[in-house]
Formats: structure tokens, C-alpha cells, sequence
């Protein structure tokens, strides 16, 4: 089920959290991207996924060289990677896993 727009995550909400002061950390955007908040104050992106049954983490890269648009497409991008090597793995060819 996709998040509601007004659940994800926006630019203001992450430039304004910090450490100790969110609800949740870390702060969850939707689709597997999470933004991690560290001590030290830096912020990076991730993207959590499952293969073959066992979690996966992607670190994606650190607010604010990567937005949260470049973070979202990264993830995209990553997601479709990870389904195309599933295919590979099992020698799918006519069949794209979901």
C-alpha cells in the first residue's frame, strides 16, 4: 500500500530534525528510504530491503549532497537493481518480480 503524500518525508522536516529531538529515528520516508540522524548531526540516506528472506541495507549518501529527490531516485533505482538480479540469480528471463 503506497504512503499518503502528507506522510512522507520533506526537505524543512529534514533539515529541522536533529538527534534526540525526532519521535522516530530512523525517519521514515517510504518504499524501504529511511533517513538515518547520527550524534555528530550529519544525516544519511538509506534504503532497507529484504533478499532471499535476509534484510538488506543500502547506504545511499549524506543530506545535504544527495536531496531528498536524488535519494528517492536512487532508491527507485536500487529496488529495480535488486529485482533484475533475483532474476538473474534464478534464471528468469520472461518473468519481472514484483
Amino acid at each position: 500500500m503506497a504512503k499518503l503524500n502528507a506522510d512522507l518525508l520533506d526537505d524543512l522536516t529534514i533539515k529541522a530534525a536533529k538527534y534526540g529531538e525526532v519521535e522516530k529515528n530512523p525517519m521514515r520516508d517510504g518504499n524501504g528510504l529511511f533517513l538515518l540522524l547520527h550524534e555528530n548531526g550529519s544525516k544519511y540516506f538509506q534504503l532497507r530491503t529484504t533478499l532471499h528472506g535476509k534484510r538488506k541495507l543500502m547506504q545511499l549518501g549524506v543530506y545535504p549532497q544527495l536531496t531528498l529527490s536524488e535519494a528517492r531516485e536512487l532508491a527507485r533505482v536500487g529496488r529495480t537493481r535488486l529485482r533484475y538480479a533475483v532474476c538473474f540469480l534464478f534464471n528468469i528471463s520472461s518473468i519481472f518480480i514484483t
